[in-house]
C-alpha cells in the first residue's frame, strides 16, 4: 500500500504534474542585458527536522559558507514533489562539497487529509532522502515564504542568503536548465 500512492503519482504524465508559474511573474535569470534586481534577505528559517534536530538556515549559512543554497518547500501528497525529491538527491549527493546546500522544508498540513499515511519518516526512507528536512507542522514557515499551497516551491539563495529566485512546480526540462545552471555558478563537472 505504501507504494500505491507514489506509484500513481509516478504513472501520471509530466505534463499533469507540472506546477504553474509564480503569481508574482515568472522568476528569471539574471542577464548581462537585464541588471539583477536588488537582492532581499530570505526569511527566517528555523525549525526541527524530522529526525528531532534542530535546523537553521542561518545557522546551515553560517557553519557551512555554501556559495548556493536552494530551499525547497514540499509534501508527500504532492505528485511533482515524488519526481523532484530523487532528483533533487541525486544532485546533493553529486555537488557535496562543491559549495551548494539543499534545504527542503515538508508542509503536510497544507492539505492533511491528503498526507502520507504511514507518516513522514517512512516517506523519507521509501524515497531515500537523506537531505535536511524540516517539520512545518503549523505552516508558519510557509507562510513566512509567501507559499500559498502551490507545491513544489524552490527558493535559490547566493551565499549571502538573498533569494535570487522562486520557481514553483516541477518539470524534467525546467530541473535540468537549473541543474545546468547551478553547476556553470559552482564551476562543478556537468552532469555525466
Amino acid at each position: 500500500m505504501k507504494h500505491l500512492i507514489l506509484a500513481a503519482a509516478l504513472a501520471l504524465p509530466l505534463s499533469a504534474v507540472a506546477g504553474g508559474s509564480d503569481p508574482g511573474g515568472k522568476a528569471q535569470e539574471n542577464t548581462p542585458e537585464k541588471p539583477a534586481p536588488e537582492l532581499k534577505p530570505a526569511p527566517p528559517l528555523e525549525g526541527t527536522t524530522v529526525g528531532g534536530a534542530p535546523a537553521s538556515l542561518a545557522k546551515i549559512l553560517a557553519d557551512r559558507k555554501p556559495k548556493e543554497t536552494w530551499v525547497l518547500f514540499w509534501a508527500t501528497w504532492c505528485p511533482p514533489c515524488a519526481f523532484e525529491l530523487p532528483e533533487l538527491e541525486r544532485l546533493a549527493n553529486d555537488l557535496r562539497g562543491s559549495g551548494f546546500e539543499l534545504v527542503t522544508v515538508n508542509v503536510e498540513n497544507m492539505n492533511p487529509d491528503m498526507a502520507w499515511a504511514k507518516g513522514l519518516p517512512d516517506y523519507i526512507q521509501m524515497m531515500k532522502l537523506s537531505f535536511t528536512v524540516i517539520e512545518d507542522r503549523d505552516a508558519k514557515l510557509a507562510e513566512g515564504w509567501g507559499i500559498e499551497g502551490r507545491l513544489p516551491t524552490l527558493f535559490r539563495l547566493d551565499g549571502k542568503g538573498r533569494i535570487l529566485a522562486r520557481e514553483i512546480g516541477f518539470s524534467e526540462e525546467l530541473f535540468r536548465a537549473r541543474e545546468k545552471a547551478l553547476r556553470e555558478r559552482l564551476g562543478a563537472p556537468a552532469k555525466k
